[in-house]
């Protein structure tokens, strides 16, 4: 819906625009319902039914085809679009398409089986999303990564395999707030009521994905030197990697702080530095 209204004045100093008749019966409107109006960043303003729900709110059916690995892209695109509610269908789900389904909702944070049966699965939604705002579910994030840094740092010191594992599993700690934030953002998007109550800048939405996408890539290659440490025949590590990796982990709890305080001086400095670093570690240290 587009369309252009002309501004009326009535009682003499109110203005008035009508609402269009489509859309009021589409959602209810009539004399005495009650709407709110909402300001954006933008300088626009959103007008909706006070009852209505999240408009992201519905449900996926997925039909469980042969091709079981399509299956995670599925359930992952329907509860990063929103959908609170996926159904899962087949004739008779087989075990490896069963297990494999129990596997993905491991990583999709707040989705739980409610229904199952030979024939289908019902995963639905079960956390409220304004009890983790958009800039706690970054800062948790962050937080994970940075001790997941300081702890590859010991492990890579002392050759800790226990350590080097814990780090593999809690790497999937971090995937699951990535979706969860990947879902909030999309929804924030589609609806600046939601992204209200989640403490969402739209005019952000991109950066805060940056920064998640960004800290969830760092998180994946711990994950993978985590894997090859454990691999490599037990001796000392390089001095050098475990120096590059306390560098890492001070150039990443300021490059956090400076993203919170939106400290852009900060921010040039670190990327100065970082530039620096890059070329000393890349012509001196493994040349």
């Amino acid at each position: 819906m587009n369309e252009i209204r002309s501004v009326q004045k009535t009682g003499g100093s109110t203005l008035t625009v009508s609402l269009p008749k489509d859309w009021a019966v589409r959602y209810g409107i009539d004399k005495g319902s009650r709407i709110a109006i909402t300001e954006n960043d933008d300088g626009s303003i959103s007008i909706y039914p006070v009852e209505a729900s999240r408009p992201t709110s519905g449900t996926s059916v997925i039909a469980i085809g042969d091709d079981i690995g399509m299956l995670p892209r599925r359930i992952i695109a329907s509860y990063i679009m929103g959908f609170d509610t996926i159904i899962l269908s087949s004739g008779r789900i087989e075990t490896e398409q069963r297990s494999r389904i129990f596997e993905i909702i491991k990583d999709l944070m707040g989705l739980e089986v409610v229904r199952e049966d030979s024939g289908s699965i019902e995963l639905k939604q079960m956390l409220d999303p304004t009890g983790l705002p958009l800039p706690s579910a970054i800062s948790r994030m962050a937080l994970l990564a940075e001790s997941m840094i300081r702890d590859l740092t010991q492990a890579l010191e002392t050759g800790d395999e226990k350590l080097l594992s814990d780090l593999i599993t809690r790497e999937s700690h971090v995937d699951r707030l990535y979706w969860f934030i990947v879902r909030e953002i999309n929804c924030g998007i589609k609806d600046h009521r939601f992204a209200k109550s989640i403490d969402m800048d739209v005019g952000l939405a991109t950066c805060y994905l940056a920064v998640a996408r960004n800290i969830e890539r760092i998180c994946d290659h711990i994950e993978n030197v985590a894997r090859r440490q454990i691999e490599i025949p037990k001796r000392a590590c390089q001095k050098s990697l475990v120096g590059l990796s306390k560098l890492c982990l001070d150039i990443f709890s300021r490059s956090v702080r400076a993203f919170i305080k939106r400290d852009e001086r900060a921010a040039a400095e670190i990327l100065t530095e970082v530039d620096r670093h890059r070329e000393e570690y890349a012509v001196s240290t493994f040349s």
